[in-house]
């Protein structure tokens, strides 16, 4: 990435951050080195972690965020109008505050939407604490790097916790890696180990250009098979709920999500690894 323009550079109390400026992908934010997002094709990864949920839950009202980061997920769920109740929780309000102040076309205001309730906290102490049941929770964390904050919210045990704060026809949706025939470990041991709580889990991908690369998503519910929903029920679903702006995700786009190419599935169904607490996951790229 040749990068024409720091905007910015330095550290919070748990990472570093920096977002510049590419003469293709647009203002990139970045952190421990690590690219998280990019102007150009930021609409991608949003819509198809986002979408696929809220579009096949019959009502979603009161939604989950934990790792708001850029604020870009807010803004997709607060396309829906049933949505009454939008918490959001992130462990670092030094980045969130940077991405309030230099990646408005990413957050257009979310976080301030009097919908939204934002925390700053741990999202596994409030997974532990919290009594309150969401239709929708999505898990948009770092990957688990061993010197990372996320690699416990990966964990059996955490998802366990995670299904007890879904009320009963709830969906879980989580980026889940990198989406390449050597790089799966990671998608396919989160599938594997949710597996053991979840009746439905499905896994789904989509290309991001500045990643170079496929990133994945899984979709994990006790009653919805989110892969099981035809084109032209997405699309009228959409229309029903007034969805508009959206740049990427339709119903053809969500058949093509969950269509997953067969090397790729044996190699996730032969996964044997299931992520613990005493036995994390930790990944390298």
């Amino acid at each position: 990435y040749r990068i024409e323009k720091h905007i910015f550079s330095g550290r919070s109390a748990l990472q570093r951050v920096d977002i510049f400026d590419t003469p293709y992908f647009g203002r990139c934010l970045v952190l421990d080195d690590s690219l998280q997002s990019a102007e150009f094709d930021e609409y991608i990864y949003h819509e198809a972690l986002i979408h696929p949920a809220m579009v096949c839950h019959q009502e979603p009202k009161k939604v989950l965020v934990l790792g708001s980061g850029e604020g870009a997920s807010l803004r997709e769920i607060l396309k829906y109008s049933s949505v009454e109740k939008l918490v959001a929780i992130d462990i670092d309000p030094e980045v969130v505050q940077i991405c309030k102040e230099y990646l408005s076309s990413w957050h257009q205001g979310s976080y301030d939407h009097p919908k939204v309730e934002m925390h700053f906290l741990d999202a596994r102490k409030y997974i532990e604490k919290t009594e309150e049941q969401f239709d929708i929770i999505f898990i948009d964390v770092t990957e688990p790097f061993n010197d990372g904050p996320s690699y416990l919210l990966f964990t059996d045990q955490f998802y366990k916790l995670v299904s007890k704060k879904l009320k009963p026809d709830g969906i879980l949706g989580l980026q889940a890696g990198m989406f390449a025939p050597n790089q799966l470990k990671c998608h396919s041991a989160i599938y594997q180990t949710l597996r053991r709580t979840f009746a439905h889990v499905c896994s789904s991908y989509a290309f991001i250009p500045s990643f170079v690369n496929n990133w994945s998503y899984i979709f994990a519910s006790q009653t919805v098979n989110v892969s099981n929903i035809d084109a032209n029920a997405i699309d009228n679903r959409l229309e029903d709920a007034d969805v508009k702006g959206l740049k990427f995700y339709d119903g053809q786009t969500h058949k093509g999500l969950f269509s997953i190419p067969k090397n790729y599935r044996l190699i996730r169904d032969q996964e044997t690894y299931v992520i613990e607490d005493a036995k994390p996951l930790f990944i390298s790229y």
